[in-house]
């Protein structure tokens, strides 16, 4: 791992200019002002609908729910199991509260396509990994694999949202250098800002206390077998990297281009062990086909 490890946290050249708070999207926010004013419909299912196709508000609702204060210290891995734990209506003050914190939301800033691309691209894959996790025999269930889709890329989320104009140089400006593989973003994103978005997130998700299966999925997306010696980490970091992989090439790029990505030869397929492989290949075009029809579900 590129940098070191001191007091359980990642330290990389710049990172440490980098907040781990973000206002949550203002369509969430809209949504929650008026679930407060009607608390009767503000369920359980009601409120995981809002929260669940926000990065920023699933990761200030897991930071709350992962507190030695509810004695689940690092345990929810889940933005369903985290609701159901917090109950609703504070589940709703900690997305509100984490507007009134921040000075602006980065949808409405210089980079906000820039952010608004990236939440599609986070929701889409979350989706993208809930199915194929139904494909596969894991100890988490489909709540679990749908998080770590959702906050693969909570590196560059806060990037774009504090590092507006470096953050367009890199994922915008496609007549500029060009990317054309992962590791090739990857070294573009070190040389704009001293660390890269799985540094980013790893750091941001170890500060949010976060259980380390999920850290490693943000850390290890892109190259899973970092993820060791856990196997069950791997895994799960393998998932993630094809649901990401699968989110790029089918549709909803991270970038302002879609990478050269070649699905079918994407080594996750064959080293997940799908029960079922050619049924999780149906189902998982299957997914990204009802995601195009409705933009409304992948929008975030």
């Amino acid at each position: 791992m590129r940098g070191d490890v001191i007091g359980g946290l990642p330290e990389f050249p710049g990172l440490g200019r980098l907040a781990i708070t973000a206002s949550p999207l203002p369509s969430t926010i809209l949504a929650a002002r008026a679930l407060i004013e009607d608390a009767d419909s503000a369920t359980a299912g009601s409120v995981l609908r809002l929260v669940r196709h926000d990065p920023v508000a699933v990761a200030g609702t897991l930071r709350v729910a992962n507190a030695a204060h509810y004695g689940t210290q690092r345990t929810i891995l889940g933005i369903e199991r985290a609701v159901e734990l917090l109950g609703p209506l504070t589940v709703l003050g900690i997305v509100t509260g984490m507007h009134l914190a921040s000075s602006a939301s980065p949808a409405a800033s210089p980079s906000g396509a820039c952010f608004l691309r990236l939440a599609r691209h986070s929701v889409s894959t979350a989706y993208l990994a809930e199915v194929l996790n139904g494909f596969l025999a894991t100890p988490w269930g489909s709540d679990t694999a749908y998080t770590a889709g959702l906050l693969h890329d909570l590196g560059r989320i806060l990037i774009a949202s504090q590092e507006p104009a470096a953050a367009r140089s890199v994922y915008d400006d496609t007549t500029s250098v060009a990317a054309d593989s992962e590791d090739e973003l990857i070294e573009l994103e070190q040389i704009a800002f001293g660390y890269d978005h799985t540094e980013a997130g790893e750091f941001a998700a170890r500060r949010l206390n976060f259980p380390d299966l999920l850290v490693s999925a943000i850390r290890h997306h892109h190259r899973p077998d970092g993820a060791g010696p856990d196997p069950q980490a791997i895994r799960l970091a393998r998932l993630v990297g094809l649901a990401d992989a699968a989110a790029s090439t089918l549709g909803w790029p991270a970038r302002n281009e879609r990478p050269g990505l070649t699905l079918d030869l994407h080594a996750a397929w064959s080293a997940l062990a799908f029960t079922d492989l050619d049924a999780a290949r149906t189902a998982l075009a299957q997914r990204a086909e009802s995601l195009r029809a409705d933009p409304g579900e992948a929008a975030a």
